[in-house]
This record gives C-alpha cells, sequence and structure tokens, in this order.
C-alpha cells in the first residue's frame, strides 16, 4: 500500500487496523471543521448571527438599514426575497439567490449592510442630537470598535413545499417564541409588515 508522506510516496510495511481511539481522533478532527455550504442554488432558510451575540440589530435606525440592504442585494444578484425576520442578535432569511449563489449573496449582504450600520453609528455619535436612542443591554453601549455579524452562516436546504411552509412560519413566529411579543404581527421587523417588497413564492408539487 502506497501513502503519501511529505510529498513523497513511501511503503506501508506493516498493516494493522484502524484503531478505536484513531477513528475517535479522525471523528473529532472532522467536527471541528469550519461549516462547507454545498449547496449555492435553490431556496434556503438562512441564519445569520451577530458577533458575540451583541443584540445591535434591532438598535434604533438599524433594521431598515438591514432592510435596504437585504432589497438591494436581491435587486443586484437578480435573488428572490421571500421571507425575514430581523431579531435582536440574528436574521432569518428565506430566498432564492441569483446565478451567483448563496455565500456570494450572504457575503454581499453582510459586507454592505456592515458597512452602512457602522457609518450610520459613527454619525449619530458625532450629533448629540441624533444619538439618542438607548439599550437595555450594556454590551450595545459598550460597543466602540464597530458592529460586526459573526463570521458565516447557518442554512437549510428547502426542498419541499411542507417544509418550506413550515419554515415560514418559523420565522414569522420567532419573534412570538423568544417572548418579544406575543402575536406575531406586532413584531415590526418581519416581512409581514413588507410584503410588497417580497418575492411571490412558486407553487411546488407536494
Amino acid at each position: 500500500m502506497l501513502l503519501i508522506v511529505g510529498g513523497r510516496e513511501t511503503k506501508q510495511t506493516q498493516k494493522r487496523p484502524l484503531s478505536i481511539p484513531m477513528v475517535f481522533f479522525v471523528m473529532v478532527r472532522l467536527e471541528a471543521l469550519p461549516q462547507i455550504h454545498y449547496s449555492q442554488l435553490g431556496t434556503f432558510h438562512v441564519i445569520t448571527n451577530t458577533k458575540d451575540g451583541i443584540p445591535w440589530c434591532t438598535r434604533d435606525g438599524i433594521p431598515q438599514i438591514l432592510i435596504d440592504n437585504l432589497v438591494m442585494t436581491r435587486n443586484i444578484q437578480e435573488a428572490r426575497l421571500f421571507k425575514f425576520c430581523i431579531m435582536p442578535d440574528h436574521m432569518h432569511i428565506l430566498l432564492c439567490p441569483g446565478e451567483l449563489g448563496l455565500s456570494k449573496f450572504m457575503q454581499s449582504f453582510k459586507c454592505q449592510s456592515t458597512r452602512d450600520i457602522n457609518i450610520f453609528i459613527n454619525d449619530r455619535s458625532r450629533d448629540p442630537r441624533l444619538n439618542n436612542s438607548r439599550s437595555s443591554d450594556p454590551r450595545v453601549a459598550a460597543t466602540t470598535g464597530g458592529l460586526y455579524w459573526q463570521k458565516g452562516y447557518y442554512d437549510e436546504h428547502i426542498k419541499s413545499s411542507t417544509q418550506r411552509a413550515r419554515t415560514t412560519r418559523y420565522i414569522q413566529n420567532n419573534p412570538v417564541n423568544h417572548k418579544l411579543v406575543d402575536d406575531a404581527s406586532k413584531w415590526p421587523w418581519s416581512s409581514l409588515h413588507y410584503e410588497n417588497l417580497m418575492d411571490e413564492m412558486d407553487i411546488w408539487p407536494d
């Protein structure tokens, strides 16, 4: 049997079965690998989190920046946007990315929204007339180096109408599940209030 060691081929001199500790080691190493998004085209439920879980997404003025950037990215990349919900420390999106794929969509959205949000925050900090927002979380007030997304994102590939309907309900009811409101319609930063900006879903056979 040939093995590649340091770029050179060498013969394995003794055969021995893979021991349990070695199997465990391999499994641990695979678990430690970063998330890889194999599927890039189709319909996806995406969750992207704030860095360190700091709840800045619903800070005064920021949700509209996120929505504007989400719609802008949709338009530029010729994607389709179906649902979203902005939570304090994360965001849910149901979409079908354009031909560039899901990773390019999320990279563009997160980079541009981060830039616009930090420009907005810096402008407010320089003008005391605008810097009147308050947060119940001291981590937001203590943030001086900028507001950022956590690296990467989580995605679920939607493959059936049943799965899509279940995901839609989950996204819309997320504020209720987190006990932020008692009715989904009372949460202002949801696509429930921006249906005019959303794309129509195709009818899928079960």
